[in-house]
């Protein structure tokens, strides 16, 4: 586990500034979207709220596909821009989108029913949205994919995968306390909390790819 991380964490640092444009694509929004939201007085309304999730949701897919695409160029030592990353990610949007909505309906379902089946499904389904962009499959054959390479790789993927999930969910809800108690310098406080998001989020990516290739070179071996 110690290995893939740090292989993880090499490559993340070595191509930071890159992979921090591409994160900005979420970031950003996201970022003033909250100012605005922190500076009115209650909740949003019903559709303002459903309209941000989606705008949310929209940007992320993008931001995944643009930085797995990035990565798997530049590992092959392929030349490619970031605005050529985000305008590939954009072709492959509409299945990725849909892949996006079919895990999060069977992985939540999971999640509500026991949390355990929930886990379980996250990662069956892990490499989903890598076969849809790396190997151009549709929706249900990438889910299908995921669910057949995945078995037996339990003990390789569960371990770097919930280390890396347990500080992000960590470091999430320290922020969003921080955030919330900062009276007088929320944005200053929000600043931060996405510098730090942005920067795991980076990590993730990194590690997500490391993770498929370390996949592929045990199919290869046998």
């Amino acid at each position: 586990m110690m290995t893939t991380l740090r292989e993880a964490m090499y490559f993340s640092r070595n191509q930071f500034q890159p992979l921090l444009i591409i994160a900005l694509l979420s970031g950003v929004p996201f970022y003033f979207l909250e100012i605005i939201t922190m500076s009115t007085e209650g909740d949003p309304d019903r559709n303002t709220a459903i309209g941000i999730m989606i705008v949310s949701m929209c940007l992320n897919v993008i931001q995944f596909g643009a930085a797995m695409l990035y990565i798997d160029h530049v590992s092959h030592g392929r030349a490619i821009s970031v605005s050529k990353a985000i305008g590939m990610a954009l072709a492959r949007f509409a299945g990725l989108f849909v892949l996006n909505i079919l895990m999060a309906i069977v992985i939540g379902t999971g999640l509500l029913l026991l949390v355990i089946p929930g886990i379980f499904f996250g990662y069956k389904l892990f490499f989903s949205e890598i076969y849809l962009l790396l190997q151009q499959q549709d929706p249900i054959t990438a889910l299908k994919s995921s669910f057949n390479a995945t078995t037996g790789l339990a003990s390789e993927l569960l371990p770097p995968l919930l280390a890396w999930g347990i500080v992000a969910v960590t470091a999430s809800m320290l922020g969003s306390s921080i955030v919330h108690s900062a009276e007088g310098l929320e944005w200053a406080a929000l600043l931060l909390h996405q510098i730090v998001m942005m920067s795991l989020s980076i990590y993730g990516w990194a590690l997500a790819y490391r993770l498929y290739q370390r996949y592929l070179e045990s199919s290869i071996d046998e």
